[in-house]
C-alpha cells in the first residue's frame, strides 16, 4: 500500500500523516494479538511473546536506532519486577507478567516504568467498569477493603498476611487487555509528548 512506508529512519509512516517508531509499530501489535489471546482463551502463549521478547532484544541490539542490549534486557527486567509480585500472590497469571515483560524489552527501563503506570491506570479503570456491569462492584470494594487491612496489619506486625479473596471474587479481567490498552496509551503520549515517563 502507498499510504504505509516502512523503514523510514526507522519509523513507520501510517497513512501518509503519522510516523511511529518501527518497534513501537511491532510492539502495538505484538499486545493486540496477546490481548486477543487472552479474550479468547485466558492465556497469553509463550509462542507470542518470547520471540516478541527476543525480536526486540535483537532489534534494540543491531539498529542503530535501538537503545542496545542491555537497554533492552533492563526493561525486560523491569517489566518482569513489575508484576511478578502480583503473580505471586495469585493477583495475576504468569501470561501477564511475561507479556509484560517482553513490553520492557521494547521500551527500555524509564519507558517500561511509564507504560507500567498507563497499564495499571487501565487495569484500574476496566476492572471498575467490569464491576459496574456485572453488578459487582460491591464486592469489589470490599475486596479491596480486606486486601488493605491484610497489609496493614501485616506491615504493623512484621508477617505475612494473606487475605484469601478468591470466594467472594468480583470477577476475572484479562489482563492483557490492559497491558495492551495502557502500552498503547503510553506510544501514543510518547509520539505527543505527553508520557508519564519516556
Amino acid at each position: 500500500m502507498e499510504n504505509i512506508v516502512l523503514f523510514q529512519d526507522g519509523l513507520v509512516l501510517f497513512f501518509g500523516t503519522s510516523f511511529i517508531e518501527l518497534e513501537q509499530a511491532a510492539l502495538f501489535l505484538l499486545v493486540v494479538t496477546a490481548a486477543l489471546f487472552d479474550i479468547k482463551s485466558r492465556r497469553i502463549p509463550n509462542k507470542l511473546v518470547f520471540p516478541g521478547a527476543l525480536a526486540a532484544i535483537a532489534y534494540h541490539t543491531m539498529s542503530p536506532y535501538g537503545i542496545g542490549f542491555f537497554g533492552s534486557m533492563g526493561g525486560l527486567a523491569v517489566g518482569l519486577a513489575a508484576l511478578l509480585p502480583l503473580y505471586m500472590i495469585r493477583a495475576m497469571g504468569a501470561g501477564d507478567v511475561k507479556l509484560m515483560a517482553m513490553v520492557g524489552a521494547f521500551l527500555g527501563p524509564m519507558s517500561a516504568v511509564g507504560a507500567i503506570m498507563t497499564t495499571f491506570i487501565a487495569g484500574g479503570a476496566l476492572a471498575i467498569a467490569a464491576a459496574i456491569r456485572n453488578k459487582s462492584a460491591q464486592r469489589m470494594l470490599n475486596n479491596i477493603r480486606a486486601m488493605m487491612a491484610h497489609a496493614l496489619v501485616g506491615a504493623a506486625t512484621g508477617t505475612r498476611i494473606y487475605a484469601d479473596i478468591r470466594s467472594v471474587s468480583a470477577g476475572k479481567l484479562p489482563y492483557g487487555i490492559a497491558i495492551a490498552v495502557g502500552t498503547t496509551a503510553h506510544i501514543l503520549l510518547i509520539k505527543n509528548g505527553h508520557a508519564l515517563l519516556s
